[in-house]
């Protein structure tokens, strides 16, 4: 997934039902200018915070954990 996001230490992996994968911008509730879930990919932001061990976060299913 490219753009900011996924390196940002405000950026939080959220999956729906279906499996799918969005990126919620944990600055949204505290700061309007911050859109809750932004249209990626992110290129430039001024909240933008890099995480000291960025995390790979990739668009696949979700491993079944029965």
């Amino acid at each position: 997934m490219p753009g900011l996001c996924p390196t940002c230490m405000h950026a939080k992996e959220m999956r729906n039902d279906r499996g799918s994968l969005f990126l919620l911008c944990v600055r949204s509730k505290t700061d309007p200018l911050y859109p809750k879930y932004p249209r990626l990919p992110v290129l430039q932001c001024e909240g933008f915070e890099e995480l000291p061990c960025p995390k790979k976060i990739t668009a696949t299913e979700p491993s079944s954990t029965s």
